[in-house]
């Protein structure tokens, strides 16, 4: 809502002071929408990080031997929670369909990084990625 709100007939516009001045509502609501890119953002990572180390491949090259089926499974629990957990902070402060754009946005961008790591720490060992 601007800064002013139209008038009514019969009403003179009214000036709200404060909503645009520093520190008002409009600033604590970007650095709030502000934090929660940051907090998707990691949530994202932190949730692509445990679905690719779910996989045989990564442990195997990263720690050289693979793990348990049920550390696997808890893994991908806890993955897929930590995206489903950044879906909602999206949504919640975003609305549905802002959200859902944004969210699509984090997971690309987290997958990208979660992947570029790996072919990194692939080649950086002399193994192939």
């Amino acid at each position: 809502m601007p800064f002013w709100r139209y008038a009514r007939p019969g009403r003179a516009a009214v000036f709200s002071p404060g909503v645009t001045q520093i520190g008002g509502p409009r600033s604590s609501l970007r650095a709030r929408r502000k934090m929660s890119h940051v907090l998707a953002s990691v949530l994202c990572l932190a949730g692509f990080a445990a679905l690719a180390f779910a996989m045989r491949r990564p442990q195997r090259e990263i720690i050289g031997r693979s793990l348990r089926s049920t550390t696997i499974r808890a893994l991908r629990v806890a993955g897929g929670s930590a995206l489903m957990a950044a879906l909602g902070v999206l949504v919640s402060r975003q609305g549905l369909s802002v959200g859902l754009v944004s969210f699509s946005g984090h997971t690309s961008i987290a997958a990208g990084v979660v992947y570029c790591l790996l072919v990194g720490y692939a080649r950086s060992h002399d193994r192939a990625p």
